[in-house]
Order: structure tokens, then C-alpha cells, then sequence
């Protein structure tokens, strides 16, 4: 997958048939990795989690501000309120509390 921006907002396309669009209007994106991809869309100030067909399969509550991408089935992900670190499952399950001020 690759994305290109246009009027500030990004359109994702498949590698193997660049001219389709498999979906637009994300604000920022993340790497691709164990089928899913952190994104802000357009309109929706939450972060969320894509498919490689552009469906969203997780949509993240407020309070998160930070999402990376899922690794061993679990992403880092920040909560704005404690400004601290935790991680979540792919059913946004809270695995690792917030309470880490940084995590890798």
C-alpha cells in the first residue's frame, strides 16, 4: 500500500493497481502490519484501525491520542488524560494498563 495526499488529506491505493482508490480522506495513517492500520479519518477526531479494504475493524475511544501499529497482537497506544502509555489487544481490550511514560 502507499498513500498520496491531496487538499491535506490522504487516499490509500493498492500497490498492485495504484489507479484504485481503496479509500481517502485520512488526516494521518499508520504502517500496515498484522492486517491492520492505525488512521485518523476525516471528520472523526478518534483513531481507528483499518483493514487493508479500508473497512474500519476498531474504533478507538477519545481519550486515546497516540496509536501504533499491532505487533505480537498488541498495539501501543497513548491516553491524552494521563499523557502515559499502554497497550490494547485488536478488540481494544486494555492489556497493559496506562502507566508508562514511554513503552516500545
Amino acid at each position: 500500500f502507499f498513500c498520496t495526499e491531496l487538499d491535506g488529506s490522504y487516499e490509500l491505493h493498492n500497490i498492485k493497481e495504484p489507479e484504485k482508490i481503496v479509500s481517502a480522506n485520512y488526516l494521518s495513517y499508520g504502517s500496515f502490519n498484522e492486517g491492520l492500520a492505525p488512521v485518523v479519518i476525516k471528520g472523526n477526531d478518534n483513531i481507528s484501525y483499518i483493514d487493508k479494504k479500508g473497512e474500519v475493524i476498531l474504533n478507538l475511544p477519545n481519550n486515546i491520542d497516540q496509536a501504533f501499529s499491532f505487533n505480537n497482537g498488541l498495539a501501543i497506544v497513548r491516553d491524552n488524560y494521563t499523557e502515559m502509555y499502554g497497550c490494547i489487544n485488536k478488540e481494544g481490550k486494555i492489556i497493559i494498563p496506562y502507566q508508562y511514560v514511554m513503552l516500545f
